[in-house]
């Protein structure tokens, strides 16, 4: 089971009845929290989907089954950060 602690909205491509790696998808995430792209973490077990994340000005990780998720994460904040 996920630990829900820090994440706060899945987006879930086909109930939004948008799909990866398509603009509007992305440019939907980013209208409904009003931010800046290059403002976001984009994380997708994907490559074609972080690929069009990173199209679109966010910043983006692949994840792969067994990878500490937390570990990336905490790594592209502290990059935030700097």
């Amino acid at each position: 089971m996920m630990d829900m602690q820090y994440i706060d909205k899945i987006f879930v491509s086909a109930i939004m009845h948008k799909t990866k790696p398509h603009l509007k998808y992305y440019r939907e995430i980013i209208q409904y929290y009003h931010v800046k792209p290059e403002d976001f973490l984009f994380i997708d077990d994907n490559q074609e989907n972080v690929d069009g994340a990173i199209r679109y000005r966010m910043h983006a990780i692949k994840i792969n089954k067994g990878d500490d998720v937390y570990q990336k994460v905490m790594r592209i904040l502290k990059e935030f950060c700097n």
